[in-house]
């Protein structure tokens, strides 16, 4: 390689010089080397013609063993040139006879063919000797390198000798042919200092030649006056960029982000206020300073930063929006957005960087991920515990059905047997007989209706009705008619009761307890049971009122035990189920339930249930109706 702070007339010279000696040596080279071969060749080739030549000779002696006329034979070879010695083998590989072969370090025979062999300073031929296919023998010939040596030495110091004058007069010419082509191409460059030197974009060059070096003239100055209207151009530029810096410089200080610019070599050019307060480093600190340097950046997010940038600069994809680690002066790590964009500042290729603390963000995604995890295990678990609750359900059910008819078939036995005794017996029965025989049917039915409460119980809350609307009102005279109350019980109910999406058959359950225990329990047969419905913002309050003796304070919540009767059994037939009953299905739809007693005398039951999540929600358009009547 040519070095760079050669002068164009030097590079001229060498590579005309150059490759002029170069195309010398490689011909004369491949030449010498041929003609070396040629010489050896030859060598080799008369050397195996002597050989085959004394071997026929041989042949008589080796075949009668005439081994001085063999020596006579080998003696006379002593008038080639270069002969060192020469032996000749019998066929069971004995020397037979010999020219200088007492001192001879060669290979022995066998040799089953010919050949030639080149051993040190020496070159051997061995040639066997046949006769009719017919093998006598061997003879070995040493023939000495020094005339071919000399030889090839004369012959290559006249080729050294041509190339030299060759080289000598190729670098004359070549001297004298680069000033053809370098002369131009120097005024040019002269031209181009003074340009340099001066900045007169108006300076031209006189066109000497049409060649290829008067293009270039012609290029050179339309590049020149291109130049001086791209000066005028930039300097606009270059104003206007300066006002736009400016502008940018004033936003920047405003701003809620750190806002940075770094230049091609990974170094902050700028940097403003916000980004101080965020990293906590003066603007004189950072300057001129890398992100790694001042170690903004935690270390484990390091290298793919500096992937990212090296991408950008690079031309790759990269991304221009990401998020990082930051590290301030004191020590702090917080979590850093990143957006950027290409810019040019200072007439560079630079990267404007905002940054933006999402610390907080990040805590509350963290803080929600927590939430969901936690909320899909609770989602699990509920499902496991749906699992589990169905299962018992259905093993209650097959209970229930178990209870249901293996309890109730000896219960109805025993009625049908006290009744059969009744009926044989006749007028042998006493009255107390007959009393004791009222009271175990008596005792037979309330052990039923105990079951079918027991029954009623378990199923609420797991077998669900239709949602259907029901007007509340049409619902409590269905449940007062089939009450069957007494002739003289006196029933009030609201003017304007509405209507609802529930359950019907769970509501009707609800009110039939509610009435029905009002009825039971009050001590007159003229009795009153006010039945009231009030609507509010988020529920409805059911209550039923009656003019009795009210609820002692101590069986407010009593009552609502399940078996819990006011009165004994022996004199008020109850199984205590009712209340219970009436309690969980309130409670099961999100309802409460609650039992006082009113002024000046009566008991009041009140339910409250909410309008939507429970059983009971009031229609839209059935509202609006209602209240345009109203």
């Amino acid at each position: 390689m040519l070095r760079r702070d050669l002068s164009i007339r030097s590079k001229l010279l060498v590579v005309i010089a150059g490759t002029t000696v170069l195309a010398l040596l490689v011909g004369f080279g491949v030449m010498a080397w041929y003609d070396v071969n040629t010489f050896r060749e030859e060598m080799i080739s008369q050397a195996v013609v002597v050989a085959q030549v004394v071997g026929s000779y041989t042949v008589t002696e080796l075949a009668f063993s005439y081994s001085e006329e063999a020596e006579k034979t080998l003696a006379k070879l002593q008038a080639i040139p270069d002969l060192e010695h020469a032996c000749l083998y019998d066929r069971w590989d004995q020397l037979f006879a010999g020219y200088r072969c007492e001192s001879a370090e060669h290979p022995r025979p066998p040799f089953d063919s010919p050949a030639v062999l080149e051993q040190g300073d020496e070159l051997l031929v061995v040639q066997p000797i046949v006769d009719r296919d017919e093998s006598y023998g061997t003879l070995l010939l040493s023939i000495s390198k020094r005339s071919l040596r000399h030889k090839v030495g004369q012959y290559l110091r006249v080729v050294v000798l041509l190339v030299v004058a060759l080289i000598a007069f190729t670098t004359v010419a070549a001297f004298r042919l680069q000033a053809v082509i370098s002369r131009p191409i120097l005024a040019l460059a002269e031209a181009a200092r003074r340009v340099s030197q001066d900045g007169d974009y108006s300076t031209r060059v006189r066109k000497l030649a049409t060649d290829e070096v008067g293009s270039l003239y012609d290029a050179w100055n339309e590049m020149l006056a291109q130049i001086g209207q791209r000066q005028l151009e930039q300097a606009k530029a270059e104003a206007a960029l300066r006002r736009s810096e400016q502008r940018f410089r004033r936003i920047s200080e405003q701003s809620t982000d750190a806002i940075y610019v770094m230049d091609a070599e990974d170094r902050l050019v700028y940097v403003n206020p916000t980004f101080e307060q965020l990293f906590g480093y003066p603007a004189t600190e950072v300057t001129d300073e890398s992100f790694e340097s001042i170690q903004l950046v935690i270390e484990e997010n390091r290298p793919r930063i500096a992937s990212i940038r090296e991408s950008w600069w690079l031309g790759g994809k990269a991304p221009t929006r990401y998020q990082f680690k930051g590290r301030s002066s004191t020590g702090k790590v917080f979590d850093v957005e990143a957006n950027t964009a290409e810019i040019v500042w200072d007439n560079q290729p630079a990267r404007l960087g905002m940054l933006r603390d999402i610390s907080q963000h990040k805590q509350a995604e963290r803080l929600l991920r927590e939430q969901q995890q936690q909320l899909e295990q609770h989602a699990t678990q509920l499902e496991r515990y749906a699992t589990e609750l169905e299962r018992s359900n259905h093993e209650l059910d097959q209970f229930a059905y178990v209870v249901s008819h293996d309890l109730r078939a000896p219960l109805r036995a025993i009625t049908n047997l006290s009744t059969w005794i009744e009926e044989d017996l006749g007028g042998m029965l006493k009255d107390e007989t007959r009393r004791q025989m009222d009271l175990l049917r008596s005792r037979v039915h309330r052990m039923e209706s105990l079951i079918s409460g027991i029954l009623e119980y378990s199923r609420v809350g797991r077998v669900r009705s239709t949602v259907e609307e029901v007007d509340v009102s049409t619902l409590i005279r269905e449940v007062v008619g089939d009450l069957a109350a007494p002739p003289g019980f006196r029933f009030k109910t609201g003017a304007d009761l509405p209507v609802v999406l529930t359950e019907k058959m769970r509501l009707a359950q609800v009110l039939s307890n509610l009435i029905g225990n009002a009825i039971k329990h009050h001590p007159r047969d003229d009795g009153e049971v006010e039945i009231r419905v009030e609507e509010t913002a988020d529920h409805y309050e059911f209550a039923v009122r009656d003019d009795g003796d009210g609820i002692a304070p101590e069986y407010h919540e009593k009552i609502f035990v399940m078996f819990q009767t006011l009165q004994p059994r022996d004199r008020f037939e109850s199984t205590g189920m009712g209340l219970a009953i009436v309690k969980k299905i309130v409670e099961e739809h999100g309802g409460h339930i609650h039992a006082g007693n009113r002024k000046p005398h009566g008991a009041e039951i009140s339910i409250l249930l909410p309008v939507s999540g429970g059983s009971a929600m009031l229609t839209a358009s059935k509202q609006e109706q209602r209240r345009e009547r109203a």
